[in-house]
């Protein structure tokens, strides 16, 4: 068997100095190398034009007198977009609306739900106006009712909406199960 030997320190303090300087060879912190490395994301866009328009509410079972009656909606035209826009309006004589009744109310059977081809139509096409501006006469062509050719940026702007029907002796009235109707097609379109 072979026996360790122990060193032998004369001294005690030199004990100590060898203990204090191992101690600091332990402690001394070692120096890291860290790698490191940086990029940069260069980021660029722009939104793309919209906009989304609610027409007015319905108006229904309106009863006229000889002159002109203004029809006020319980909602109005509105309009979001967020680039210049026009809001456009026509009659696009959908449903089987007779020809030649571009703009204007014609008798519609209320049981069938269809236009009459021989029945009547109002003497005078509707006219549609918001609020500042001039009355626009309902026709077969898309006319620009409203627009905004700088400002942008608009959310649910409430466009003051207004009807209006001049009615004339020659305007007969509807039997039982039958009333005049139109249906008004408004486009937003944006940019313009």
């Amino acid at each position: 068997m072979v026996k360790a030997k122990l060193f032998k320190v004369a001294s005690p303090l030199l004990a100590l100095a060898l203990v204090l300087s191992l101690m600091a060879v332990v402690a001394v912190p070692q120096p890291v190398s860290a790698a490191s490395s940086t990029g940069t994301s260069n980021i660029t866009g722009n939104p793309t034009s919209t906009i989304t328009i609610t027409a007015p509410s319905n108006i229904t079972n309106t009863a006229w007198s000889i002159g002109t009656n203004n029809m006020q909606p319980s909602t109005n035209l509105t309009v979001s977009s967020n680039d210049v826009w026009q809001v456009s309006v026509n009659d696009t004589l959908c449903e089987s609306k007779p020809s030649g009744t571009a703009g204007k109310l014609v008798s519609y059977n209320t049981t069938s739900n269809t236009y009459e081809a021989s029945g009547p139509a109002l003497t005078n096409a509707l006219g549609v106006k918001v609020t500042g501006q001039s009355v626009v006469t309902l026709s077969g062509t898309a006319q620009n009712l409203y627009g905004s050719s700088q400002s942008a940026g608009v959310t649910n702007q409430n466009c003051g909406t207004l009807f209006n029907q001049t009615i004339t002796y020659a305007d007969v009235v509807q039997a039982t199960g039958h009333t005049y109707r139109i249906v008004i097609t408004f486009v937003g379109t944006c940019p313009v």
